[in-house]
């Protein structure tokens, strides 16, 4: 594996310099996911296009990344393994990780944990390891789960991660949780992320007044964002496709084949498949799903 260097506390470079260049970022990058995501990480093109985007993230061509990608894709993976590479690097940084609920976001962070325990990281836990919990581990670093809505009193976020902040269907058409969440994003968020912290969203669509269609749909605020697409079928000639599929082509043929996912488009209907594998957002009606869930 390619050394990766240990810093003193007080004394580590800002994430953007801790290589020479992003070459070095990824080659690390791709080989810290295959030591510690071997069951998850296969390196085919779509997981490569994403470890690209996360590289870019790390070495600072942005400061925010937003990942659209299918249900199933593998997005709490890829978090759990960008949040140890991260803290690897930069072992005094504050981490925060929200997803829908804070019990769930705590089995994450545990399992992030699990990974820098490993051999060749070991850092070692020095607080509370209870789900719900702040951990504090080796040098200070602060590893926080989080349900979306909750606090961030009395820390400034190195690294901000929201993982699925919508539990389902019901909740996404509801206004109440669109503007709790719109909300949260910009009084809680915001306000903690540090000047050089790094913010990484990753979601598949619900609604348009979903968290994310809140950001994309604010002109400044998407001005923040990078934003990498990625539909469960390929919707675009070639040479436009983030994968370089033809048009119809599984963003993952051997866990999701087309004859699969033509299937799925079938059971979902028009409006879900494109919201939760095409990541496009087509008008319907909302009272019709809200007078359905009640």
């Amino acid at each position: 594996m390619l050394p990766i260097p240990k810093w003193e506390p007080g004394n580590e470079p800002n994430p953007e310099t801790s290589y020479q260049n992003l070459t070095q970022i990824k080659a690390a990058m791709r080989e810290f996911f295959n030591l510690y995501g071997a069951a998850f990480w296969k390196g085919d093109r779509f997981q490569n296009y994403i470890l690209s985007k996360l590289a870019e993230l790390y070495n600072g061509n942005y400061q925010n990344l937003m990942v659209l990608c299918p249900p199933r894709s593998g997005k709490t993976a890829f978090a759990e393994l960008f949040m140890a590479f991260y803290i690897k690097n930069n072992p005094t940084k504050k981490v925060f990780y929200t997803a829908y609920d804070r019990l769930w976001a705590s089995e994450v962070v545990q399992h992030t944990i699990m990974k820098l325990q490993q051999p060749g990281i070991d850092l070692t836990l020095e607080g509370d390891t209870a789900y719900g919990q702040k951990n504090r581990l080796t040098n200070g670093c602060l590893l926080v789960p989080l349900g979306v809505g909750g606090p961030i009193t009395g820390y400034g976020i190195d690294l901000g991660v929201i993982d699925d902040p919508l539990k389902n269907a019901e909740e996404a058409f509801m206004p109440h949780y669109q503007k709790g969440h719109a909300l949260w994003y910009d009084t809680t968020f915001k306000t903690h992320l540090m000047p050089n912290g790094r913010g990484l969203f990753f979601t598949s669509r619900f609604h348009k007044n979903d968290l994310a269609g809140k950001i994309l749909s604010n002109k400044t605020e998407r001005a923040k964002w990078e934003v990498a697409t990625i539909p469960a079928l390929g919707n675009s000639l070639r040479s436009l496709d983030p994968l370089g599929r033809n048009y119809g082509e599984s963003y993952d043929e051997e866990a999701f084949n087309q004859g699969q996912l033509l299937l799925t488009k079938a059971n979902l209907g028009d409006y879900f498949w494109n919201a939760r594998c095409q990541q496009q957002i087509i008008e319907y009606d909302d009272a019709l799903f809200i007078n359905n869930f009640k």
